[in-house]
C-alpha cells in the first residue's frame, strides 16, 4: 500500500517525465493512454495524478506503485518470478501396474 507522502508528493508534471523516461513522451500519453475528455484544467485537480496513474497503468500494463512513487523506476517489473525446480517438472509416479498394449 502506499502512503500519503508519496500520493502528495507526485505531481503530473513528474508523471510525464517519468514517463518520457521510458519513451511516452506528453502527446503519446494524452492522445492513446487517458481518456478524451482528459485536459489541461483536470491535471490541476487534487488527486489527477493517481487518477492518470491509474488509467495509465491499466492501458499499459505498468505498476501503479512505480507510476506514482518517484523513487522506483516505471518500467521495470515489481519482481521477477522464477520456479523452483521442484515445482518446474510435474513429478513421474511409479507405478506397478503392467501396462497394457
Amino acid at each position: 500500500m502506499l502512503d500519503s507522502q508519496s500520493n502528495a508528493s507526485i505531481s503530473m508534471t513528474a508523471l510525464y517525465r517519468r514517463l518520457g523516461a521510458i519513451g511516452l513522451t506528453r502527446s503519446t500519453v494524452r492522445d492513446t493512454l487517458l481518456p478524451d475528455w482528459w485536459g489541461d484544467e483536470f491535471e490541476e485537480r487534487e488527486g489527477a495524478v493517481l487518477e492518470a496513474a491509474a488509467y495509465i497503468a491499466r492501458r499499459t500494463g505498468l505498476s501503479f506503485r512505480r507510476l506514482v512513487d518517484e523513487t522506483q523506476v516505471p518500467g521495470q517489473p515489481d519482481c521477477f518470478i522464477t520456479p523452483s525446480d521442484s515445482n518446474r517438472f510435474k513429478a513421474v509416479i511409479q507405478s506397478t501396474k503392467p501396462l497394457l498394449l
